[in-house]
């Protein structure tokens, strides 16, 4: 499976961010804090991205990582788009 550049290097800045707001999530609904978790697909080596297009076949292609956090008292779960800016079309 073949992953863009600039996905590649928006992994690569975010890998250290997260490790950082790892336990500063908070649960909407408890209170208690989430933890950071992944969310994986079937396929084996995809990466979670959210995408944003502007009809047109040769239209560049927007993305953003995203973020998993999960709470360890009600099970609530969060997705979060780790550079939601670069989704803007």
């Amino acid at each position: 499976i073949s992953m863009n550049f600039q996905l590649y290097e928006e992994m690569k800045e975010c890998k250290n961010l997260k490790l950082m707001e790892e336990y500063k999530m908070e649960c909407l609904r408890c209170k208690e804090k989430m933890f950071n978790a992944k969310l994986k697909g079937d396929a084996v080596g995809t990466v979670v991205y959210l995408t944003n297009k502007k009809d047109g076949l040769f239209e560049t292609q927007k993305n953003s990582l995203v973020s998993c956090y999960v709470c360890p008292k009600c099970g609530y779960i969060e997705l979060n788009a780790d550079n939601a800016k670069n989704l803007i079309l």
